[in-house]
């Protein structure tokens, strides 16, 4: 994970570019505590919010991210 600045806004964004979960813990809510985790950290930085990445053939990635809560202001920006 890294943050960057915006040109756009005098704000920050932090990018979450790779999240991998062993396949025997997948369901068990491990996913979710690690993107906890990366947004409590986006929020430290000050940034305006987190960006996760997913490469486009991930698309039981896709499902979980657009399974998490509504975004929070350090938030899930995109799954692409």
């Amino acid at each position: 994970m890294h943050a960057f600045p915006l040109i756009e806004y005098s704000a920050r964004r932090a990018r979450l570019v790779a999240l991998v979960v062993d396949d025997a813990l997948h369901g068990k809510g491990v996913g979710r505590v690690l993107v906890e985790a990366a947004e409590e950290q986006a929020r430290a930085w000050g940034c305006r919010d987190l960006e996760i990445t997913s490469s486009r053939y991930r698309t039981g990635a896709h499902a979980f991210l657009r399974g998490l809560a509504t975004p929070t202001p350090a938030s899930r920006r995109r799954a692409s």
